[in-house]
């Protein structure tokens, strides 16, 4: 009788478990190189933020993969006149707490977004005209802008105009950054700072529901480790796969690496109000003594472009015939020795702590150190990192930019980054030059057209005389995934990715 009961009890295990294994995966991990700052889409700049934001929050439209703008929460919108747009919301959205979305929410999320709170992103909701609102019922709301803005919609493809739930903020107050509430399709779940983010499907979405049921984004900081992790089945998906592992990983027959054409340029900043760099020519004296051909050979191994400005050569505008500064230490040295320093200085690089970061800051180091300019590298965590950057405290620095919002308009990468209005949150050079914002504002509100593209031939030409950047590096972007990962064909090299496509092929 014994043996009559084991069996079939037996049996029933070996299928239950057979039944399980052959469920398909729903849950995504994700390695990236940095925790979030914030979860709040109105206070921060920072694509690893924007990265995890843009799992939970929507906009009133945004770019697709093609850059062609298509409606998110706004079924339609009119654009009666240059300076009004009239956005007709979609009805029966909910919040993942429950509410449901209307004009209230979005006039609240687009006044915050130009308030204090706003910060480094302000740069977006600068164009707005304050007054300019109207809600004329429960689902319609009116924005003006100051001027005419030639990419303002397409600005909308930035966390800078994420709905927010006015409850859920007003009840959080300084909280809400740890406890985000959007309309998209996953609702936060947990944070555990320096470690991971996690989030579940929301069935309530108004949208195409994911096919995930939990995504985590991992917080891995070091290039080696998310990569073992990648090759161990800990994470499904990696960010900034180094040049180094692109061979390696190549080979695995149970891992894709994904390879897309670079938009962002790596620079190292000098900030502008610090001597000795508020001389253009010692900014000019720096460029000159760095071999940027033998930064992207050493640290890319190739995968990367030398930048002949401050846009990269896929972005509107960008000169065809552009060449990048060549290394001349003699015209270098000359250059310093006008300036008043011809031993040379001491100054400090502030760098994130990131392989690649490292790498070019080191070469930095020795390549200076042959016109007598001696470089102390700091390296720092990223959060630090971009706090002290406000401060005003830094000589030189090095990041990446790739403005998100929309992808191929020069005005979102120059306008945060060298106009006055932004010296300190985005503007981290500090530069102030009247000529730069006249053609930075000009840029904005011209029509796309001749006349525009000789507003940016202009800021370009400004820009590379001034010199505030050293233009480092365009480098190829790498992903690495678990070959079973599909839906990820829109990965792009701006780290600022939409998840919920993913799905594991079973």
């Amino acid at each position: 009788m014994r043996r009559k009961v084991f069996v079939p009890v037996l049996l029933f295990a070996l299928l239950f478990s057979l039944s399980a294994a052959a469920a398909p995966k729903d849950a995504l991990v994700v390695g990236i190189h940095a925790d979030a700052k914030t979860l709040d889409p109105h206070v921060s700049n920072d694509s690893v933020s924007h990265n995890a934001m843009l799992q939970i929050y929507e906009r009133l439209v945004t770019l697709d993969e093609k850059n062609d703008l298509v409606p998110q929460l706004a079924e339609r919108w009119e654009t009666p006149d240059p300076l009004t747009y009239k956005f007709y919301l979609k009805k029966g959205v909910k919040f993942h707490n429950g509410e449901e979305l209307t004009a209230e929410d979005v006039l609240f999320s687009f006044k915050r977004a130009m308030g204090p709170e706003a910060g480094a992103i302000r740069a977006y909701s600068d164009c707005i005209d304050p007054d300019g609102f109207e809600t004329p019922d429960k689902y319609t709301i009116v924005i003006r802008t100051k001027e005419p803005m030639a990419a303002f919609l397409a600005s909308m493809k930035h966390a800078y105009a994420s709905i927010v739930n006015k409850k859920a903020v007003e009840e959080a107050g300084e909280r809400y950054g740890n406890a985000p509430v959007g309309t998209g399709p996953f609702k936060f779940v947990e944070w555990r700072k320096g470690d991971r983010i996690v989030f579940e499907r929301f069935d309530d979405y108004h949208g195409e529901k994911p096919r995930i049921k939990t995504m985590t984004l991992r917080a891995i900081p070091e290039a080696t480790s998310r990569v073992i992790e990648l090759e161990t089945g800990n994470v499904d998906l990696i960010y900034y796969v180094p040049t180094s592992d692109v061979k390696r990983l190549r080979a695995n027959s149970s891992i894709d690496v994904i390879q897309t054409p670079g938009s962002l340029v790596y620079y190292m900043g000098m900030n502008t109000e610090r001597k000795p760099f508020d001389d253009p020519r010692v900014r000019r004296a720096v460029d000159l003594a760095i071999d940027k051909e033998g930064v992207v050979d050493a640290v890319f191994e190739g995968f990367a472009a030398v930048p002949a400005g401050a846009w990269a050569p896929a972005v509107k505008y960008a000169p065809a015939d552009a060449a990048p500064l060549v290394q001349n230490l003699e015209e270098a040295a000359k250059l310093l020795k006008e300036a008043g320093y011809p031993n040379g200085f001491k100054t400090e690089l502030w760098i994130q702590d990131r392989k690649d970061r490292i790498d070019m800051a080191t070469i930095i180091q020795a390549q200076l150190q042959e016109v007598g300019v001696e470089v102390e590298i700091k390296v720092l965590e990223w959060g630090a990192y971009l706090e002290k950057l406000k401060s005003g405290e830094h000589q030189m620095y090095i990041l990446g930019w790739s403005a998100s919002a929309p992808a191929h308009d020069p005005f979102f990468y120059v306008g945060p980054k060298f106009h006055s209005r932004f010296s300190g949150p985005s503007n981290r050079v500090r530069l102030k030059d009247a000529e730069t914002d006249r053609l930075i504002d000009l840029g904005a509100i011209t029509p796309d057209g001749p006349e525009r593209a000789k507003i940016y031939a202009d800021l370009w030409a400004r820009l590379n005389e001034l010199r505030p950047w050293v233009y480092l590096a365009i480098p190829d972007f790498f992903y690495g995934k678990v070959k079973s990962l599909k839906g990820m064909e829109h990965l792009n090299d701006r780290s600022v990715n939409y998840l919920g496509t993913a799905f594991f092929e079973e």
